[in-house]
């Protein structure tokens, strides 16, 4: 016997109930309640966002933007973005973001760059300008004048007028419209003009023409700046050679 109460099984001479004590007689054509099932339980499906920060990449895209303000932000972003490319990869999802980041950034940095490069090098030039040597007295006395022509090249008769001080020779500062400098070496008495320099180099720096009478050795000299043409010897017995520059 079942009691009706609590389903208990109780032999079928009891009057109440074992376990609940229900009064059995009244119960006994009752039928057995029956226990209630558990339902089956629906599986909850739980969605895990497999993104939790987002696409790589989007710090990267925000510092390459900001490259137009200065190089820095674009550099930065052209190295996360490479790092972005690698998390994107490894997360298997899109590396757009990352790509746009490290295209935007070199953008930004291949023009500045040039630009940069171009204002370096006026500065650089501008320096070395600055640090080139002052021009001598004698090339200032040349530079003032505004005769010298383009085929006088004061320099190279400035030069040469050095090298002849160099090996002995007195000259004087340029002077008079043709700017004349006259180079003399050595000394000799004529009878009919009594002392004369054994050499003389005259040195036009307006007109680039070298002129006089000068020995073997300085000829060579003078030769290396401008062209010598020699017209004989000057008759004083010292050797000398009339000359003239062609």
């Amino acid at each position: 016997m079942f009691c009706s109460r609590c389903g208990s099984e109780s032999v079928d001479s009891a009057d109440f109930c074992s376990k609940c004590g229900r009064n059995l007689a009244g119960s006994a054509n009752e039928p057995a309640p029956v226990t209630p099932s558990t339902p089956a339980q629906t599986p909850t499906t739980v969605v895990v966002n497999a993104n939790p920060y987002g696409t790589p990449g989007t710090g990267a895209l925000w510092l390459s933007i900001l490259g137009f303000v200065c190089l820095l932000p674009a550099i930065l972003g052209i190295i996360f973005g490479f790092s972005a490319l690698r998390e994107a990869k490894r997360r298997g999802v899109s590396g757009a973001k990352a790509g746009w980041a490290i295209g935007i950034g070199l953008a930004w940095i291949v023009p500045s760059a040039i630009f940069w490069f171009a204002i370096l090098g006026g500065v650089m030039s501008s320096t070395n300008s600055s640090t080139e040597p002052s021009p001598t007295a004698s090339e200032t006395a040349v530079l003032e004048t505004g005769s010298v022509t383009e085929a006088a090249a004061p320099s190279k008769l400035i030069s040469l007028v050095a090298s002849l001080e160099g090996s002995g020779f007195n000259c004087t500062a340029p002077g008079g419209t043709l700017q004349l400098v006259q180079c003399t070496k050595g000394e000799i008495v004529v009878e009919t003009y009594g002392k004369q320099p054994v050499q003389t180099i005259n040195i036009e720096y307006t007109s680039g023409s070298v002129s006089g009478y000068a020995k073997a050795n300085t000829l060579t000299l003078i030769g290396q700046y401008v062209t010598v043409d020699e017209y004989g010897d000057d008759g004083s017995g010292t050797g000398a050679v009339l000359f003239g520059s062609s």
